[in-house]
């Protein structure tokens, strides 16, 4: 059905991007990442100057979705270069997205680049201080670098914002051991 919307409104980005997540789904990642990158070249540009703001905010919103999967999809083949690429490209459109910059570190922290890791995790601890997530994945990264003083910190921290969470509470058992 996709197949066939996309031959009768080939200019419905939307619909390429179903198409790929359905890909995803079925673990053809190459297929995804064909769908995304075509769906992608179909993009108006985004300075246009034939486009109202209104506009220009929902090209560039699906811009950052696509990018994003197809950011995924070369993640999950161990394409990491690619996948940062197209991360670092939705990043371009909106500065303040969040998952982009765990993507990013996650990339890093697969490749043992963790001092890079540490980089893009910071970046999101400062742009969202209010999610424990951020400190959470700095100790655990300080933890695998061997910095225990600083994995503590940053788990002090991330206790700090969420108090009753038992799993932080038995990570913080394991580290103090």
């Amino acid at each position: 059905i996709l197949n066939d919307l996309i031959i009768n409104f080939p200019y419905f980005p939307v619909i390429y991007e179903d198409l790929s997540k359905q890909k995803i789904m079925q673990e053809d990642y190459k297929g995804a990442i064909n769908i995304f990158n075509r769906a992608i070249k179909i993009l108006p540009p985004i300075d246009h100057p034939y486009l109202n703001d209104q506009h220009r905010r929902q090209i560039t919103t699906i811009a950052i979705r696509l990018y994003e999967g197809a950011g995924r999809a070369y993640f999950k083949i161990k394409n990491y270069e690619l996948a940062l690429g197209f991360y670092k490209k939705g990043l371009s459109f909106d500065p303040y997205r969040m998952v982009l910059y765990k993507n990013i570190a996650d990339i890093y922290y697969v490749q043992g680049r963790l001092d890079e890791a540490v980089i893009w995790n910071k970046r999101g601890l400062m742009l969202n201080p209010s999610d424990y997530n951020w400190p959470l994945a700095l100790s655990l990264l300080y933890r695998d670098k061997k910095d225990l003083i600083t994995a503590k910190n940053y788990l002090n921290q991330a206790m700090k914002l969420v108090p009753e969470n038992k799993e932080l509470k038995k990570y913080y058992e394991e580290l103090n051991k």
